[in-house]
């Protein structure tokens, strides 16, 4: 992986452009679309960077990167103290701003692919965290940033972290489609959405599949869209709140 030497009047240069500003970091496009992102000097960064395997992780995260999950290209460093990396830009919306017509077909369409990329950085024993849904990027095909939060866990069995990563990203499109942490409520007051909701970690295609099946039939519409499925939430008398309980 490439070390490059960076003094923040680089960014002047060309010029950048702010793409968003995060809880340890502020992120900035460059003319030749590398997004370059810098850490903040707050305690949350520091934590991050006082480790002294940092770097090493970010490298290793460069090297199982693939289509779905981007890591770093190259490494930032100011007078030999890491400052930030650089990734290369993917031009896609995130999750969060995925329109209210966007149908359930179109958002689980290439789940397949997701869940072959899924199974190869768990290969390489990484367990993802902060799987917001602002970091997951959507296009008809899924795309993950911000991976220096996630970690290494040699120790655990690959089927394992497998599981728990393909269950985290599917939380994460799920909240996405009702606003909500599936994890904290129900979407419906009946047993065979709960146990979807709470028992199936999605790591295949027919567990998807029968997720689909199961939203079309509440919704009595073929190929919901987003919006018509918030529409029949709240229509069974429904706000639903985060903090785990159904709301008149």
């Amino acid at each position: 992986m490439d070390i490059i030497e960076f003094k923040k009047t680089d960014l002047l240069k060309g010029p950048s452009i702010p793409l968003g500003s995060g809880k340890t970091a502020n992120c900035f496009l460059t003319p030749n679309l590398d997004v370059v992102k810098i850490y903040k000097h707050n305690f949350d960064a520091e934590q991050l960077l006082k480790n002294k395997d940092f770097s090493l992780k970010l490298e290793r995260l460069g090297n199982i990167s693939n289509e779905t999950f981007i890591g770093p290209d190259s490494l930032l460093y100011t007078k030999d103290k890491l400052v930030g990396y650089t990734y290369k830009y993917c031009v896609s919306p995130t999750l969060s701003v995925a329109g209210s017509d966007t149908t359930l077909t179109k958002l689980f369409i290439n789940y397949d692919r997701l869940l072959e990329d899924i199974k190869k950085v768990s290969n390489g024993h990484l367990r993802i965290r902060d799987s917001h849904y602002k970091n997951i990027l959507f296009d008809g095909i899924y795309h993950m940033i911000d991976l220096d939060h996630s970690e290494f866990r040699d120790e655990d069995d690959v089927e394992e972290l497998y599981s728990k990563n393909a269950s985290r990203l599917f939380k994460a499109i799920v909240k996405h489609i009702y606003g909500v942490n599936p994890s904290h409520t129900l979407m419906f007051d009946d047993k065979d959405l709960n146990l979807v909701f709470n028992h199936m970690d999605k790591t295949n295609l027919s567990e998807v599949e029968e997720f689909q099946r199961i939203i079309t039939k509440k919704c009595e519409t073929p190929n919901p869209t987003i919006k018509q499925i918030k529409r029949k939430v709240k229509a069974r008398g429904y706000n639903m709140g985060y903090n785990g309980k159904n709301e008149e």
